[in-house]
């Protein structure tokens, strides 16, 4: 999904704000142990809302045969995670993470 252009012209009018200050650096390990990075594993949450979305029972009973394409992004693994169970057969292509999207547009549009 495409960020709408008043969330891009809103970030990008923020950035040039913080461009003007000195910003405080630290080491990631540090801004961890002090609390100024706070990690979370999403995977829970994510599919507990899939269950509520897609009667995946359904899903498993179909003897389907399933190819993902997480297109290099950062939902790698997260749907052949949820999708395997004991009818599914789950591959997945293009799952290695990279910030340019393995030279293609980061989303499938024309």
């Amino acid at each position: 999904m495409v960020a709408p252009m008043e969330v891009t012209d809103c970030f990008m009018k923020h950035l040039e704000t913080l461009k003007q200050k000195k910003v405080q650096t630290m080491g990631f390990y540090y801004a961890h142990e002090i609390g100024r990075i706070v990690t979370f594993d999403p995977r829970k949450s994510y599919f507990n809302k899939l269950r509520e979305l897609v009667d995946v029972k359904k899903i498993r009973r179909a003897k389907l045969k399933v190819l993902l394409n997480p297109m290099h992004g950062a939902g790698s693994g997260y749907l052949r995670r949820f999708l395997i169970g004991s009818n599914l057969t789950v591959r997945e292509i293009n799952n290695k993470y990279d910030e340019n999207f393995g030279g293609l547009p980061p989303e499938p549009i024309v």
